[in-house]
């Protein structure tokens, strides 16, 4: 069955966003769980490896499941994907990574988007720093 162009977009950006938040939000919950570096990383890798089988599954038959604009972009390269469904598979895909970013941080209560800020006494050279939260400082 031959499926839509949009349809096709909207699959890539759908499965992007949900593939992006496990792992971001995989990420930030091993690390609320384990202060233990090897568990955070267990926990991520196994739900990602979840995550990805079930989106491939799902969406695969729908739009190919590349859920990576480098893909795209190699397929477009290689000649095997037309340019404009390549550019808006690229948009779809690097829209849905956002979105799935911005639900993983939200999930946790996280700020949307990190702002970097200086932890330190004034005067002195502090490092800018995303993670841990702000109480941390």
């Amino acid at each position: 069955m031959a499926h839509t162009l949009l349809r096709r977009a909207s699959g890539e950006f759908l499965g992007t966003c949900l593939l992006v938040a496990t792992v971001v939000g995989s990420g930030i919950m091993g690390t609320l769980l384990s202060d233990n570096l090897a568990v955070t990383l267990l926990i991520n890798a196994l739900a990602t490896v979840a995550a990805l089988g079930v989106l491939i599954w799902a969406i695969g038959p729908i739009s190919g499941a590349q859920f990576n604009p480098v893909v795209s972009g190699v397929e477009m390269v290689r000649r095997e994907m037309p340019l404009g469904e390549g550019f808006l598979y690229i948009a779809a895909q690097i829209a849905g990574a956002c979105t799935g970013a911005i639900l993983a941080n939200l999930m946790f209560a996280l700020p949307r988007s990190p702002r970097p800020r200086i932890c330190g006494q004034a005067g002195t050279s502090g490092s800018a720093k995303w993670w841990p939260p702000p109480d941390s400082c």
